[in-house]
């Protein structure tokens, strides 16, 4: 028989979780709106409550949820160690559906940092559950997940047969908005081996999807990889148009950070123009809105980009600054990119007639990038030109070479960005006598 005591502790309780529960999502409606201070804040309160009344389920909840703001933010070691506690919770509790949850952010940590079969077999525990429980939806989730590694890793044909496996979920359980996510997917997969009309056609669906379903969230981001698209076909006043529709929805519904990564997808097409001060401006605003989010990530990649366009415009002391900048924060929150960076500070340095310097960086940057096929094929050639300028005509051939046989084996046509990239280099090679 229960004391009065017990009863008040009891509703005392009840109240305590119930206010967890409402930080809980509070937090991520600031997580969606890219207010991640606020998020982070609200979810570190819940987890308190929770640890207080000994509520299990949700410490492995709120550790998941922190975990995500910290993947987010580029905060991958902590968002790691804190996906393990929830998944080590989860598997104490036999929780099948936080256990999905933790392994699928792993998964997405693991993917961050470019170690690929990490993430795919993260991936691969999760969708193995999700069948077993019947779970299609996170099944088909994963499976988009899964892919997108693939690709990552080169294996193009394996990438799109297990995203039309998650796009027929989809289409099954009548999850829309992840159908528009697996048909942009499709769509960007197309892009990178150059079949531009089959990505059009798969990025457009997707578009007409998330105006259907009226997803803003979806539709900014449709109107950006159709962007990415008509930039490859050479359309870049329709491109800049969709660049700007995209900011202009993420503006509207108060996400900020796809503003940022948009503002930067913008300023690349305007150096492409040899629009400098444009491009300049539309990166600048991109950093601040990343810094102020504490997107680590995107503060890294932008970094860098101004770093590559101040090289371009002969701005060579802001450029270096810039680029070690980015690599540093890449060495911690995004490797593949510190990778693609240091390619960039090595063409630099070389030009600079700092030969050694360069091979330094083309040693430490190289490793980095191998894990994506397409970047490294794009860092070869950055080598490439380089070891020209060290006047190491023959390296610069075999790097040209090496690049060109990655071009081959992940099956790209010659309307794909690195198809061009190679040629206009070896255009720009062909001149130069081999050193003997």
């Amino acid at each position: 028989m229960s004391t009065p005591t017990d009863d008040i502790d009891e509703e005392e309780r009840e109240l305590a979780l119930l206010e967890a529960r409402r930080l809980s999502e509070l937090g991520t409606i600031e997580q969606n709106e890219s207010s991640y201070f606020e998020a982070r804040l609200c979810f570190e309160k819940s987890l308190t409550i929770y640890r207080a009344y000994g509520d299990l389920a949700g410490q492995a909840v709120a550790t998941n949820q922190i975990a995500s703001i910290d993947r987010i933010q580029g905060h991958l070691r902590e968002a790691m160690a804190q996906g393990k506690e929830s998944l080590r919770i989860a598997r104490r509790l036999q929780n099948k559906r936080i256990e999905m949850a933790a392994l699928s952010g792993l998964g997405l940590c693991y993917q961050n940092t470019g170690q690929h079969d990490e993430a795919i077999r993260y991936f691969s525990e999760c969708i193995a559950i999700a069948r077993s429980v019947g779970d299609k939806k996170t099944e088909g989730i994963n499976l988009g997940s899964l892919a997108i590694n693939y690709r990552s890793k080169g294996q193009m044909q394996q990438a799109i047969d297990f995203f039309h496996e998650a796009l027929a979920i989809a289409r099954e359980v009548g999850n829309r908005r992840n159908q528009g996510a697996q048909l942009g997917n499709l769509g960007l997969t197309y892009k990178r081996t150059g079949q531009l009309e089959m990505a059009l056609e798969h990025t457009t669906e997707a578009l007409t999807i998330a105006q259907e379903i009226r997803c803003p969230e979806h539709e900014l981001v449709s109107c950006g990889n159709i962007a990415s698209i008509y930039l490859a076909q050479g359309r870049h006043t329709e491109a800049i148009t969709l660049n700007k529709r995209a900011i202009d929805i993420a503006q509207s519904i108060g996400d900020r950070n796809n503003k940022s990564i948009f503002l930067g997808n913008l300023a690349l097409i305007y150096q492409i123009e040899g629009q400098w001060e444009l491009a300049l401006s539309s990166f600048r605003k991109a950093l601040n809105d990343a810094e102020e989010l504490g997107n680590q990530v995107q503060v890294c990649i932008h970094r860098g980009n101004i770093g590559a366009l101040l090289h371009k415009t002969q701005q060579l002391e802001e450029a270096e600054s810039a680029l070690r900048s980015a690599i540093a924060l890449g060495d911690t929150c995004l490797p593949p990119a510190a990778g693609a960076f240091r390619g960039s500070l090595a063409l630099l340095l070389a030009e600079e007639g700092r030969f050694e310097d360069a091979k330094a960086e083309i040693e430490l940057g190289e490793p980095l990038v191998r894990v994506d096929p397409n970047e490294h094929a794009k860092f070869l050639c950055k080598k490439a030109e380089a070891l020209q300028h060290f006047g190491d005509a023959k390296g610069a051939q075999a790097a040209l070479a090496a690049a060109r046989r990655l071009a081959l084996e992940l099956g790209v046509t010659k309307e794909s960005e690195l198809s061009q990239t190679i040629a206009k280099l070896e255009g720009l090679l062909s001149d130069t006598p081999t050193s003997a």
